[in-house]
């Protein structure tokens, strides 16, 4: 896989990421919820 395209799919996967968050905000928003982030080193399912 040649740098530059690999570039561009790093691009595009940010890109990707960024519109199905803000997609999931809006949404979420639309239902009353408010989304948070989560501490990358919380283990899954635990309890706040």
């Amino acid at each position: 896989m040649s740098g530059l395209f690999r570039g561009y799919f790093t691009y595009y996967e940010e890109r990707h990421q960024k519109r199905v968050i803000e997609n999931l905000r809006r949404r979420a928003k639309a239902f009353g919820f408010v989304l948070q982030k989560v501490a990358t080193d919380a283990p899954v399912g635990a309890d706040s």
